[in-house]
């Protein structure tokens, strides 16, 4: 890159010790109570994604996955919307990912906490759902 880019709301929205991250892609999705949320799907250098929720004020970290071992770069993410799924790409590997994975919530309070906009807690179910 010839020039920096700066963050547009004069600080970056996500910092992390020791990462560096290589790829982004968003995907805006409305929550169930109708608000519109961007998430940030993030790869770095070692072979993690974190999936990040843009609040406006801050920015959450809802999960951080580690897609390739032995670690190696995140190339590529691209997202599939309507199959609710990110591929990630490294150079030698090509994971796919779903979207979200709300099993991995036992309880309504892990699942409300994660503020994950993809699930859902389930009354009737009495667990964590996707939220489509």
């Amino acid at each position: 890159m010839d020039e920096p880019i700066l963050p547009q709301r004069g600080r970056p929205l996500l910092l992390k010790k020791d990462a560096n991250f290589t790829q982004l892609v968003v995907d805006r999705v409305r929550a169930l109570d109708g608000t519109l949320y961007e998430v940030l799907f993030i790869g770095t250098g070692d072979g993690w994604v974190h999936k990040a929720l843009d609040l406006g004020t801050h920015v959450h970290l809802v999960e951080e996955l580690q897609v390739f071992e032995p670690a190696q770069p995140v190339e590529s993410l691209v997202l599939a919307g309507r199959k609710k799924l990110l591929f990630a790409g490294s150079r030698f590997q090509v994971a796919q990912l779903p979207l979200a994975d709300c099993s991995r919530y036992q309880s309504c309070t892990d699942c409300v906490l994660a503020r994950d906009p993809y699930c859902a807690w389930s009354r009737n179910g009495s667990r964590c759902v996707r939220a489509d």
